[in-house]
């Protein structure tokens, strides 16, 4: 049976700091009441017209090199919430710069929100498990978000977004020996699909935008039903003392909530994401995964690392990653 690795990690958040400071001079509400909550202290954005494709190609090629992947083995998917940063062709475009007999393909998987990160990696997999050979088992996931500063007026509810980028390689095994973390199969469900959220469509002439109702995006993250979606990709019935659970990273007040009422000690729990970066939407769970593995912020008896999404859309996801050897940081 073949069984699918993640092998290799990239992340990166952008590279302009907003303080809060310059969000009050544009809502109503004060640093303060800002982190209060949000658990935000700082944004990280690119600068306006980067070209995300070059960041993203750049990434790419350093997790090949570094993994001494040949890049005809190599396909890659992305997602982002800016219809006008076309990330797919650029980023074909930058690495065959630097690779003549480019071959390989790149898609695009279809996904939005914060959960499409999970959408892209289930996307991965599944094209791993199919698609891949003993002479080609690698296939590249490439996620990345760069949304608006602000999506809600509402400073209590106020969803502060900062941007960030994931690459992720997958290998493919083929037999018992299995490198990086294997992975169980992602699982994404869709549990409420208004969840408060309307997206501005550009095939209907309207230009692109995100609408939402915080308070139901809260309720909705802090039902149980959307933990226990992401407890059903771990193929667990609670979090074990050899799990540590990655949460998309929303704001505080959901995290603190979904940790009370889950009973989730907090050595067991990240949390140092949305309080040093922001929120990272569809990324945020690889930049965090990339954290703990860079920062050992996990227990040491740590067997198993659950990537929990849920938000936007009213969908929840989840995948399990259990280790079976070092994973390359980039």
């Amino acid at each position: 049976m073949i069984g699918v690795s993640l092998v290799a990690l990239s992340a990166r958040v952008g590279d302009e700091v907003i303080n809060l400071a310059d969000i009050a001079q544009r809502f109503d509400t004060t640093p303060e009441k800002v982190t209060k909550a949000t658990g935000i202290t700082a944004l990280y954005k690119f600068p306006p017209n980067t070209d995300l494709s070059s960041i993203a190609a750049n990434m790419i090629m350093q997790v090949l090199e570094a993994t001494k992947v040949d890049m005809a083995q190599v396909v890659g998917w992305c997602t982002s919430t800016q219809p006008d940063q076309n990330l797919v062709p650029g980023i074909e475009m930058g690495i065959a710069a630097r690779y003549k007999g480019f071959s390989a393909k790149i898609t695009t998987a279809a996904g939005f929100g914060c959960v499409a990160g999970i959408e892209v990696l289930a996307s991965a997999y599944m094209h791993t498990i199919h698609y891949c050979t003993p002479e080609q088992p690698y296939f590249l996931a490439v996620i990345s978000e760069t949304p608006n500063i602000m999506l809600s007026d509402d400073p209590a509810t106020g969803q502060l977004f900062s941007d960030g980028i994931a690459v992720a390689l997958l290998k493919a095994s083929f037999s018992e020996e299995k490198e990086g973390f294997s992975i169980r199969r992602p699982l994404v469900k869709t549990i409420h699909p208004t969840s408060g959220l309307r997206v501005g469509n550009p095939f209907k002439g309207e230009a692109p935008f995100l609408q939402m109702d915080g308070r139901e995006i809260y309720r909705f993250a802090i039902n149980p039903q959307t933990f226990q979606t992401i407890l059903e990709a771990s193929g667990l019935e609670k979090l074990t003392e050899e799990t540590y659970f990655i949460p998309h990273q929303a704001n505080l007040r959901i995290l603190n909530k979904m940790q009370e009422s889950n009973g989730i000690a907090d050595s067991h729990f990240y949390k140092n994401g949305i309080q040093t970066v922001g929120n990272t939407a569809a990324v945020s769970v690889f930049l965090g995964l990339y954290d703990t593995l860079k920062n050992s912020l996990a227990p040491k008896e740590t067997k198993h690392y659950l990537l929990g999404a849920f938000g936007m859309g009213g969908k929840s996801g989840g995948v399990r990653l259990t280790v079976n050897g070092g994973v390359v940081l980039v």
